[in-house]
């Protein structure tokens, strides 16, 4: 179902549910180029890469597709497709994690926001942003998590304009380089 978004946005977007059999090649496609322009393997060419990530069944675009069509089967998650006109300009996905620890049982994620390349820097994100917190306080969560990657700086910087902040850190270490 298409809805226009309200007048503060930038005209003519219109954002839809996500529908599986209208949206998901699109989506896998956005989700490829997430992976591939945040990570820069050095253990293999990125043509390897892909071919890998295309096929694993474990941990590449296989079981991306499994826990998409898994969402979109159990209509739990905000999944949104964003259009201007008759092009797909980007995508959001959002999910609530029931959990004891937050006060209000539950806490929010920013799965995924993806704005297409040319579309970037227009105004789109933060319309995308706006909706996420009311779709989240209309569930009444009002903590809301985004993992990103630390080489990511462009959405670091994006995700703090609205508040987020650190809380939590993964490290990592290669110890084929380290400590011999």
């Amino acid at each position: 179902m298409k809805q226009k978004v309200s007048k503060r946005s930038i005209d003519g977007l219109e954002m839809e549910e996500f529908s599986w059999k209208s949206h998901s090649e699109t989506v896998k496609r956005f989700h490829e180029d997430i992976v591939v322009s945040n990570i820069k393997p050095e253990h293999m060419s990125m043509r390897a890469y892909l071919q890998l990530f295309r096929s694993s069944r474990e941990h590449g675009l296989p079981a991306y597709a499994r826990s998409l069509r898994k969402a979109y089967d159990e209509r739990k998650d905000g999944m949104l497709i964003w259009r201007m006109g008759d092009k797909v300009v980007g995508w959001s996905w959002l999910q609530i994690h029931e959990n004891e620890f937050f006060k209000e049982g539950a806490y929010g994620e920013l799965n995924e926001i993806y704005i297409v390349s040319k579309w970037r820097g227009k105004g789109l994100g933060k319309i995308m942003m706006l909706h996420a917190f009311n779709w989240f306080r209309e569930r009444r969560v009002s903590t809301i998590r985004v993992e990103v990657l630390a080489s990511n700086k462009a959405a670091i910087r994006f995700y703090r304009k609205f508040g987020f902040r650190l809380d939590y850190m993964s490290l990592q270490t290669d110890l084929s380089k380290q400590y011999r």
